[in-house]
């Protein structure tokens, strides 16, 4: 009895910190309403944020991957942790047009988990910075990662904009 009412107390601290006014376990057993809560959220668009979600996560995996695959290709050099992490550094200082807008975008992916629009906007402008710092009007085939890795902060700010007008139409009602 003492587990169900700890649960009882988390589960509702969980929903009154997501935004609920009132809890009736009447209508619900406690993980019914648990999870119904978990899943549902009291958003609409869910599916989109959730793929934009998915997808931005293993974006900036992928980059997280490439970046320490560079780095542990100094270190089969035989470098030492050291000069190998003060070489990745090099590269990134002489080529701050490559990496340091990807960097950017991989911040803002990783900000839109909590903020959409922000987090979406940032990263979506960084890809674009890095789009014209590469030379999209030279060259085509860089064209091809970067919308690809742009694909979630679109999601993001669709998902954002389309908040935005919704919750703007229910408080006109």
């Amino acid at each position: 009895m003492a587990v169900q009412s700890l649960l009882n107390l988390m589960i509702t601290a969980f929903l009154l910190s997501s935004g609920e006014k009132t809890i009736d376990f009447g209508k619900c057993t406690v993980y019914d309403c648990y999870s119904e809560n978990l899943m549902n959220n009291n958003k609409p668009y869910n599916a989109l944020r959730w793929t934009a979600r998915i997808y931005g996560t293993l974006v900036v995996a992928l980059l997280l991957y490439l970046t320490s695959i560079e780095y542990i290709e100094e270190l089969d050099g035989g470098a030492s942790p050291l000069a190998s992490l003060f070489t990745l550094i090099h590269e990134i200082m002489t080529y701050p047009h490559i990496f340091l807008p990807w960097v950017i975008a991989g911040v803002g992916l990783i900000l839109a988990l909590w903020k959409e629009g922000l987090g979406g906007g940032i990263s979506l402008i960084s890809s674009i910075i890095s789009l014209f710092t590469l030379g999209f009007p030279r060259q085509s085939n860089a064209l091809i990662p970067i919308s690809i890795g742009s694909v979630p902060s679109i999601l993001y700010l669709i998902y954002w904009w389309k908040l935005f007008h919704y919750n703007r139409m229910r408080s006109n009602r």
